[in-house]
Formats: C-alpha cells, sequence, structure tokens
C-alpha cells in the first residue's frame, strides 16, 4: 500500500530525497514529478509539496540553504543577481556525472571529524555544481525575495479572509504578471494556488488540535475556504480525514 503526506517546507534548510528502491511521486501545486531509483528529488525552501511512495526506503540529505547558496554565489562573485533554487528531480545522470553518490558514501563512512568536514565541503560543491547544470537554479533580485517573503507572511495573517490577486498584488506593489512570474520562479506554481496549498495546510495543523474536535467545516472556514464543498474540491477533505483517523 502506498502512502502520502504534505509537507511545507518553510526552513532555510534544502532537501534532497534519494530513493533507494521504487519510483517517488511529488505534487508541486498542479505538476507531479517522478523520482526513480537513482535518481533525487530537490526539494527547495519554502517550496510546498505532496509526495507518494510505495513502502520502501527513502534517503533524505538535509542540506543548510544559506551555505549551498554561498556556495553557488562563489562561483560566479560578480553577478548583479542572487540564486533562486528551484525544486526539481535530478536526473541519475546528473547525479553521475558529478560523482554525487560516490561522494555521498564517502561522507556517510567517515568518522574522524577532520574528515567529515572536508568530506561535507566535498559533496557541497558537487552538488554546487550539478545544481547548475541541471538547472535547478534561477536568478533573482534581492527585491523579488523580500516582497515574497512579506506577502507570505501577510497572507499568514489573512487566511480566513477573501484574498484576490488584486489584494495580493496591492499589498506588495506590483502588477499581476510580475506576481505570477515571482510565484513560478520562487514557488513553482501561481499565486493562487500557492494560496490553496497554505490554506490546506493550515487546515491540516487546525485539525491535529484536540478542540477541534474533527470538526471539518469550522476548520474549513477558519482556513479561508469559503463552504466545504469547495475545500473538498481541493482535496482537502479527504486528506484531513486521514488526520483525524
Amino acid at each position: 500500500m502506498s502512502h502520502a503526506w504534505t509537507k511545507n517546507h518553510s526552513t532555510e534548510d534544502v532537501q534532497l530525497h534519494l530513493p533507494i528502491d521504487g519510483r517517488v511521486a511529488y505534487r508541486i501545486g498542479l505538476r507531479e514529478h517522478i523520482a526513480s531509483k537513482g535518481a533525487a528529488m530537490l526539494i527547495a525552501p519554502g517550496w510546498a509539496f505532496t509526495c507518494q511512495s510505495p513502502p520502501g526506503s527513502l534517503l533524505i540529505l538535509c542540506i543548510e540553504g544559506n551555505s549551498l547558496l554561498a556556495e553557488l554565489e562563489a562561483r560566479q562573485p560578480h553577478a548583479k543577481h542572487a540564486w533562486a533554487l528551484r525544486s526539481k528531480v535530478l536526473p541519475a545522470q546528473c547525479l553521475e556525472s558529478e560523482s554525487f553518490l560516490p561522494s555521498l558514501v564517502d561522507l556517510i563512512e567517515a568518522r574522524e571529524p577532520d574528515a567529515r568536514r572536508e568530506r561535507e565541503a566535498g559533496l557541497m560543491g558537487r552538488l554546487a555544481e550539478l545544481l547548475i547544470k541541471a538547472p535547478a537554479i534561477a536568478r533573482v533580485s534581492a527585491l523579488e525575495t523580500q516582497r515574497l517573503a512579506a506577502l507570505e507572511e501577510w497572507i499568514d495573517a489573512h487566511l480566513s479572509e477573501s484574498i484576490t490577486i488584486g489584494r495580493m498584488c496591492e499589498v506588495v506593489g506590483v502588477s499581476e504578471r510580475r506576481l505570477q512570474q515571482t510565484f513560478e520562479t520562487l514557488r513553482g506554481m501561481s499565486p493562487k494556488r500557492w494560496l490553496t496549498e497554505r490554506r490546506l495546510a493550515f487546515a491540516h495543523r487546525l485539525l491535529w488540535q484536540r478542540d477541534h474536535n474533527g470538526d471539518v467545516t469550522r476548520v474549513a472556514i477558519e482556513a479561508g475556504f469559503a463552504h466545504l464543498g469547495r475545500f473538498s474540491a481541493q482535496g482537502g477533505f479527504n486528506r484531513s480525514m486521514q488526520h483525524i483517523g
């Protein structure tokens, strides 16, 4: 039997998922990505995703995001814009071309602190080269990332309210086209879909709290869904039943 879970990855860490056996399906927004054995799925900071996997082993490597970005910046020190990581499948041939997996095994097997630090640095360099070649990076301005962070904070504080694309544009002072481009680049989905994912994640957190007593309608309204039918249409009802059960 397969299992599924939703993860809202909003920390500074980067995650690299490596299936040991079988294939793992990821959904980011409305797009599906498949990582098979030998490949890897890169999860960028701030990207919401759903993962479905058959029983088996999945190795998850957590990498300090700022350190990885610093490694990327060091490779093009005179660039005018900053790097932004994008979630995507890294094919097996990409990992093989950079000898990434052998380097990872060497790191796992290292016991001495000095050896571990040396191999960690080497692995970080290989990963940076891999991401540049994939490519799994985009160039963005610091202003774009600041605006997105401010908008996400504002949305989290107003989830129960009616939020339109126009209101989002007003909050950060950009055009609708610019807003769409920023979300596609930095979150892999449209702002409307991102808002839905944020609301679903919030609803799931509420359902874990005992004071809601499994009241799905109440939770849906608090999360900003106008009625239960819309919540169910977005997949929230089925996922919520899994949390309650």
